[in-house]
C-alpha cells in the first residue's frame, strides 16, 4: 500500500473517530434531542461539564445552565441530564455545589431540574416519570426557590 493510501486512510479514520459524539458519560444519558443539537465542541463541553460535577466541581453546573440547548425536548433532555446529576451525586451534595451561584441561573436550574424529572427516564424503566422536583430533592427545591 503506498503512502498516500496510507495517509488518507489514516485521516478518514481519524476524522470518524473525532467527530463521533459522545451519548453517555459515566451512566449519565444524554438525550438525543440535545444530543443533535450539539456540535462536537459543543459535545465536548457538555461532556466536561458531566466530569465536573460528578468530580464535585461547580464550575460544571455553571456551564450546563448556560448552554444552548437549543429549545423544547432538547431542553427537557438537557433537564433530564442534570436531574440524573442530582440523583448520582446526591441532593445535599449538590446544594453545597450551587449554594452561591446567582438567583437568575438558579431559577433556570430549577427549570430544567423540574422539567427533567417531569419529562426524563431517570429509573430507566423505558417510562416518563412524571416526578416533581419537591418530592424527590425537597431541600434542593427549597434552596433554588428562596435564593
Amino acid at each position: 500500500m503506498s503512502l498516500g493510501i496510507k495517509l488518507i486512510a489514516l485521516i478518514c479514520i481519524i476524522g470518524v473517530t473525532t467527530s463521533c459524539l459522545r451519548e453517555k458519560v459515566d451512566g449519565i444519558v444524554i438525550g438525543n434531542t440535545f444530543l443533535a443539537h450539539q456540535s462536537w465542541e459543543e459535545n465536548k463541553a457538555v461532556v466536561k461539564a458531566i466530569q465536573e460535577i460528578l468530580a464535585r466541581k461547580r464550575s460544571g453546573i455553571e456551564v450546563l445552565i448556560n448552554i444552548d440547548c437549543g429549545g423544547a425536548a432538547a431542553c427537557y433532555d438537557l433537564g433530564f441530564v442534570i436531574s440524573q446529576i442530582v440523583y448520582r451525586v446526591g441532593e445535599n451534595e449538590f446544594i453545597k455545589m450551587v449554594d452561591g451561584i446567582e438567583q437568575e441561573r438558579l431559577s433556570d436550574l430549577s427549570a430544567f431540574i423540574s422539567i427533567g424529572l417531569l419529562y426524563g427516564d431517570n429509573n430507566m424503566d423505558g417510562k416518563i416519570d412524571e416526578k416533581r422536583i419537591e418530592d424527590e430533592f425537597p431541600n434542593l427545591n427549597t434552596l433554588l426557590r428562596n435564593n
